[in-house]
């Protein structure tokens, strides 16, 4: 029972809301196969995560999370996750 919680809780605060999305490559994806998935789902590039296979992403076009599936993300996930993934950190 708590671990359904926990996982329909999870889901709830990954699920991309917003125009603005955190890739997630598979390990190991160069940055610049990263770069060639955001511009097939016609994204925008905002800022790379501190590994090569994470980026933020941007697109005011509907289904941009099924788009960088579809071209080859591992996963998409809310901008809000990116706090931890920033480079800076």
């Amino acid at each position: 029972m708590f671990l359904t919680f926990l996982v329909l809780m999870l889901a709830g605060i990954a699920i991309p809301k917003g125009n603005t999305v955190l890739v997630v490559g598979y390990p190991g994806t160069s940055e610049a196969r990263m770069m060639q998935i955001v511009a097939a789902a016609n994204g925008s590039f905002v800022e790379r995560g501190g590994q090569s296979w994470l980026a933020v992403v941007y697109s005011d076009a509907p289904g941009l999370s099924s788009r960088l599936m579809t071209e080859g993300a591992m996963l998409v996930l809310d901008h809000a996750l990116a706090v931890g993934c920033s480079k800076e950190n």
